[in-house]
């Protein structure tokens, strides 16, 4: 069983949401980094959560995600990404300020085992996307 699998399997007794050991985390993202599907959020992209998030410039060096089949590209022509999920988040206040900080700077180990994946608006159209997965080195949402 991949090591994402077993997370996803324990993950209902911690009402779907767990901090894990370093090395689990690293398994899971060596796991996720290697599926179908991965897009890395570009750059510019990165700076923008940077900036929405309250974080130092160039702190924030990846974030990848999986696009559901009919988010690839948004009908704008953007390719959706990390950034849109976060933004939607802290403008949404979906969860606190600090607890979306917390989790892109890794303040702990974060598995999160996603459910039917997550939607936001584009960034250009507002548009919904729908990302079945995201993760940093120390947050996973799969």
């Amino acid at each position: 069983m991949s090591e994402i699998e077993q997370l996803r399997n324990e993950a209902p007794a911690y009402l779907h949401k767990m901090i894990i050991p370093r090395d689990r985390m690293d398994r899971a993202v060596a796991e996720a980094n290697a599926m179908p599907g991965v897009r890395h959020t570009p750059p510019a992209d990165l700076r923008f959560i940077e900036g929405i998030a309250d974080l130092p410039y160039e702190s924030v060096t990846f974030f990848h995600c999986i696009p559901d089949a009919q988010s690839v590209v948004c009908k704008c022509g953007r390719e959706p990404n990390a950034a849109d999920i976060v933004a939607y988040a802290l403008r949404q206040n979906l969860h606190s300020r600090q607890t979306v900080r917390d989790a892109i700077i890794g303040v702990q180990c974060i598995f999160e085992a996603a459910q039917n994946g997550r939607q936001a608006p584009c960034l250009r159209c507002a548009r919904r996307i729908m990302l079945s997965g995201y993760w940093r080195q120390e947050y996973m949402y799969v």
